[in-house]
């Protein structure tokens, strides 16, 4: 888990909280529409049957999608039973963790990488030519039932999250570390202790490590919660 989770990848997190907060407000029938029927179907294609290792670095979702897709991995076995069964397997964000086009690691990119995503190649075009009617055929309810997951509550209840992992401890090396360990003992004890005997509720420090392992990788973070805690940990934010 330490090669996953650091504390690089926890300030990578609020990163993206913080410059996708805008993009939480958007239209969510639109977004939700483009992220079911375009984004996770083609990203499971970019990748091997099974859990993939995820897609190019350079095709990047735009924010409203990468939203959706953020929430919809903080519900981690609702998130790997929909892939198994529509994609056959488990899409790990790989390189896009955290990442949307758009945010500034994407505006550092070479300039062939950004034409590439203005091609008709790139993901951001293909969401961007769907427009906001793209599959209106298909309702709102009809696509959360097909999700088996409430993605518009999801997202409203984590619209505040940001605001429980700000200030400047959340910027230090060492608070960030400490964290990192409660996390891992956070785990330890459901193993100890009975992970479905108790309602377990983390402190904010820990709860940014929790979430932070679910988004990197689903397929690593069932494995993983199994081997420290004695079972699949699932995720209720409700």
């Amino acid at each position: 888990m330490e090669d996953l989770l650091t504390t690089s990848a926890l300030r990578g997190h609020i990163c993206f909280l913080q410059a996708v907060r805008e993009a939480s407000k958007a239209d969510f029938a639109a977004a939700l529409r483009r992220y079911v029927l375009v984004w996770l179907p083609r990203l499971a294609r970019q990748g091997p049957s099974g859990a993939t290792s995820g897609p190019d670095a350079h095709q990047l979702p735009p924010a409203d999608v990468a939203w959706l897709w953020h929430c919809h991995r903080l519900a981690p076995v609702k998130y790997a039973e929909y892939c198994q069964s529509r994609f056959g397997g488990i899409v790990d964000p790989g390189p896009l963790t955290f990442r949307f086009f758009g945010d500034k690691a994407a505006e550092g990119a070479p300039k062939g990488d950004a034409e590439a995503l203005e091609g008709s190649p790139g993901v951001a075009a293909s969401l961007a030519e769907a427009g906001a009617t793209f599959g209106a055929e298909k309702g709102e309810e009809e696509l959360l039932q097909q999700l088996g997951y409430d993605l518009r509550e999801a997202s409203e209840r984590q619209k505040s999250f940001l605001w429980q992992v700000s200030g400047p401890d959340y910027d230090d090396e060492a608070f960030l570390e400490a964290a990192l360990d409660r996390y891992e003992r956070f785990l330890r004890l459901m193993g100890r202790y009975g992970y479905r005997n108790h309602f377990w509720v983390p402190a904010y420090d820990v709860d940014l490590c929790w979430h932070s392992h679910m988004l990197l990788s689903t397929s690593r973070y069932l494995t993983e919660t199994r081997e420290l805690a004695g079972d699949v940990v699932d995720h209720d934010d409700s």
